[in-house]
């Protein structure tokens, strides 16, 4: 009861997220020249405080309680495998978020891995330690 109280109290979180992060097209252009396109390179805009940053934390969190809390209590299965589980999967899918953001948008972003690690610790101790 406590684990669905606590999503409940994180959801309405995301509502109040920071304004959105601006696009792409918006990024002010470095004075690096692509020797290969001959256009501008653009610097990424990559803060450690945004929305994304936040989506990162909010659903690394959220992910970890769930893999948790489905694999542990609604499956009757192993607690410490359920913590490996949950944190294993959790981690795959943030780094996979970002080898995509390498091929799509040819940005890797290590500040957004450092959210979703934040977030990944926070669903832990919220599901797997209480």
């Amino acid at each position: 009861m406590k684990h669905i109280a606590l999503v409940l109290v994180l959801c309405p979180l995301v509502l109040m997220a920071q304004v959105p992060d601006p696009p792409a097209d918006t990024l002010v252009p470095a004075l690096v020249m692509n020797s290969a396109a001959t256009r501008p390179v653009t610097a990424p805009n990559d803060p450690w405080f945004s929305q994304d940053k936040f989506l990162h934390f909010y659903f690394s969190a959220s992910l970890t309680g769930l893999s948790y809390h489905v694999y542990a209590d609604q499956l009757d299965r192993d607690p410490d495998q359920g913590r490996i589980i949950c944190v294993s999967l959790t981690s795959l899918v943030g780094f996979g978020k970002e080898l995509y953001d390498l091929k799509k948008k040819k940005h890797f972003s290590w500040k957004d891995l450092a959210w979703d690690g934040l977030g990944i610790a926070a669903g832990y101790l919220a599901f797997a330690v209480w």
